[in-house]
């Protein structure tokens, strides 16, 4: 596999369309949208529903009474290619967020980054397939498994997944259980707002059966090593579910204020923040990273979210390289560069 390059383009802003997602080769990365014909909802029998509703309570059930230990982040880095051990191990941030296929093929193991880095997670997408990843079947080209939904019309190469399914299920499984094998600290979870594609498409319990399967690889993992965590990116939503916010350490969010160098509508950052409050309320890490690149921006961006108590950070839209200049980078809590 080649060094993958992660491009981002905005999404549609508002009620729900938050989010912006890494992925491959020069690939521009947006929800597609759908025709006319694809606005039709299809109601889902109500065995299944049910049927979904009662795995989730189970689930919740096995989260009641988990108390786990608040995760301290002040700082934190975010990286997904182009790596060179020195400036990684050079950070000696709070937490790290890396991708450990790009990582292995560097030659850079996680146990190296840990001794100057106090977490190390890998990114993990399990709300679409990308075939540049190990798991990927090239004669899925000519006959799909059941689960693997149409390609993403934004960029090549990534598919849809009904990630409710056991095949893909067992994927991930597999997926999450090597990265707590190979001494990964956790891993921070990306696509989770895929639930609103399949929503759209008339899966009425979509949001609900995300749920489910977040709980269900965060017990996985947590079988292999208990103290595992799970930063859940994007889709703030989900926190409303007790089980869920039980199960996640950390909250990600990108592009809250700023896309780009330009300041998002008051109605949307105010309705992420809102969305945002169950996390903070836990006493959860908000991790919030916003691609600026102005000086002035930068300063405005780490003000605005060290003022609401999130752990900002600034990184290039194509998340190969860290700022390491004090005008490009938010500041460790409690210390202050000039400009911020």
């Amino acid at each position: 596999m080649g060094t993958a390059k992660y491009t981002r383009c905005p999404l549609n802003r508002g009620a729900k369309g938050l989010g912006l997602h890494p992925q491959t080769p020069t690939r521009t990365v947006c929800h597609e949208p759908l025709t006319g014909a694809e606005t039709l909802r299809i109601q889902a029998p109500a065995k299944h529903i049910w049927t979904s509703v009662l795995g989730l309570f189970v689930l919740c059930l096995s989260f009641a009474g988990a108390a786990r230990s608040p995760l301290q982040v002040g700082s934190w880095a975010y990286q997904l290619q182009n790596y060179d051990q020195r400036t990684l191990e050079s950070l000696g941030v709070d937490l790290l967020v890396v991708d450990a296929d790009e990582l292995k093929e560097s030659g850079i193991s996680p146990a190296v980054l840990k001794k100057a880095n106090k977490y190390v997670v890998s990114y993990l997408s399990i709300g679409e397939a990308e075939d540049y990843r190990s798991y990927w079947d090239s004669s899925w080209a000519v006959k799909a498994p059941a689960w693997l939904g149409p390609e993403n019309m934004r960029w090549q190469g990534n598919y849809k997944v009904k990630y409710w399914h056991g095949q893909w299920q067992r994927q991930m499984h597999r997926a999450i259980r090597r990265l707590a094998k190979a001494g990964y600290d956790g891993a921070y979870f990306d696509l989770l707002d895929a639930w609103e594609y399949w929503d759209r498409k008339g899966v009425v319990d979509a949001k609900e059966r995300m749920i489910e399967f977040v709980l269900s690889l965060t017990r996985a993992a947590r079988r292999v090593n208990p103290d595992f965590l799970i930063i859940a990116q994007n889709a703030p939503e989900l926190a409303s579910n007790t089980a869920y916010l039980t199960a996640i350490d950390a909250q990600a969010i990108e592009d809250l204020w700023f896309d780009g160098d330009i300041l998002n509508s008051p109605v949307d950052v105010s309705w992420t923040l809102n969305q945002l409050e169950p996390v903070i309320e836990a006493q959860k890490p908000v991790l919030s990273v916003d691609y600026v690149t102005r000086f002035h921006t930068v300063a405005d961006y780490c003000r605005r979210g060290r003022s609401h108590g999130l752990v900002p950070f600034t990184a290039p839209r194509a998340l190969d390289a860290i700022p390491t200049t004090t005008h490009r980078q938010c500041p460790k809590r409690g210390v202050r560069i000039a400009g911020q």
